[in-house]
């Protein structure tokens, strides 16, 4: 269209597939890897998404956080690697895992679960989609906590402490224990100055790489288009508020 402007601006918001570590096989470990080194998450970028978002770097966070680690890498994408792990594990033929995908939700979601299961199908792992109502999935999620073994999930916050504290064995939300990663946000939050901070959720983002309680994938593309005459100053909390608009004069 004429006079519009399409812009594409970075995202706070983590896209990934959570792992409900409650329950096998993904309480392990190596299954729980294996899945990471599975998917191809750059062919997901460039196919579905377009290129307008980049692999997440071995964590949640992005550079916006206090605590990202620059120096963790996104796991690479190694079908051998993952065939290994499932074998070690005792999944050498295979083994068959559910993802329940919010419908109409998340940008591109079915989508890209279908293309995930796709390529874990190349490893041996069968995942089967249970796309159900948003408000059902989230009743599942946070109320219930019947989330099935892997769900597609995108997930965002203001503060270091706040994102990875949807991970605290004590957060409703985290489907995961872990009493290191646990001690590190913690002494995160609590820490006299942003150095000591900043070391202690590095040692989390750590913990939490190693550990793989999610799949990760990408920060969610952040993507709008706005007259051309309009100014808009966009926020990193993903909220639209007037005053954050002006016309050009």
């Amino acid at each position: 269209m004429e006079n519009l402007e399409l812009e594409n601006a970075a995202s706070i918001r983590a896209a990934f597939v959570k792992f409900n570590t409650l329950v096998t096989p993904v309480d392990d470990v190596r299954v729980r890897q294996a899945l990471n080194y599975a998917v191809d998450k750059q062919a997901i970028i460039d196919s579905i998404l377009l290129g307008t978002t980049t692999q997440s770097q071995g964590q949640i966070l992005t550079d916006y956080f206090l605590g990202f680690d620059e120096s963790l890498e996104p796991y690479p994408f190694d079908q051998e690697k993952a065939r290994a792990l499932l074998a070690e594990a005792g999944f050498a033929d295979g083994l068959s895992l559910t993802i329940d995908v919010p419908s109409g939700t998340y940008v591109e979601g079915e989508n890209i679960s279908t293309v995930i299961a796709q390529q874990l199908s190349e490893v041996g792992v069968t995942l089967e989609l249970n796309v159900i109502p948003f408000a059902t999935y989230m009743e599942r999620y946070t109320e219930t906590n019947e989330l099935s073994q892997t769900a597609y999930l995108t997930q965002s916050q203001m503060s270091t402490d706040r994102f990875l504290g949807l991970f605290e064995s004590t957060s409703k939300y985290a489907y995961w224990n872990n009493p290191d990663f646990d001690a590190a946000v913690s002494e995160g939050r609590y820490a006299e100055d942003e150095a000591s901070a900043a070391a202690a959720y590095e040692r989390a983002v750590g913990v939490f790489r190693e550990q793989a309680p999610v799949l990760l994938l990408f920060p969610q593309p952040k993507v709008y288009a706005h007259p051309d005459n309009l100014e808009w100053d966009l926020r990193d909390d993903e909220w639209i508020l007037p005053q954050d608009f002006a016309y050009a004069e």
